[in-house]
């Protein structure tokens, strides 16, 4: 007799994105499956879907994402295009926190990222009113 313990278990969208994440090095969000990533979107499908969670916790994850591996910096123009205005300002906001924090902690950061370390370079702080 099956069970409900039996029932195949739907995998989410946001179950796979925090898969992906790991291939990423972001360990740090809790999963409801064990589901395996195999391979990783596109940076600018990944940003926009990332953005696009319902849940704080995974989308605040582009921070990480971002200071762990801030080569896709360069797919944050394209990710902008696809995004609705509030969206673009929560990209713009979660981008220049990782810049911010990026300039502050580096000397943490840098050991942990030697491969494919380079600065973010700062795109928004100005329109955000953020410059110094």
């Amino acid at each position: 007799m099956a069970t409900y313990l039996d029932a195949p278990v739907a995998i989410t969208e946001e179950e796979q994105l925090v898969a992906e994440l790991e291939l990423l090095g972001v360990h740090y969000l809790s999963r409801q499956t064990d589901y395996q990533a195999t391979q990783v979107r596109p940076p600018d499908v990944l940003i926009t879907d990332l953005l696009r969670q319902p849940s704080a916790r995974v989308r605040c994850a582009l921070i990480a994402v971002l200071l762990i591996h801030p080569e896709l910096s360069t797919a944050v123009p394209a990710a902008l295009k696809c995004l609705a205005a509030t969206e673009s300002v929560m990209l713009k906001c979660f981008y220049t926190a990782a810049m911010l924090l990026q300039r502050q902690y580096a000397d943490r950061l840098r050991p942990f990222i030697v491969k494919n370390w380079r600065w973010l370079p700062d795109l928004f702080s100005q329109e955000l009113g953020l410059s110094e």
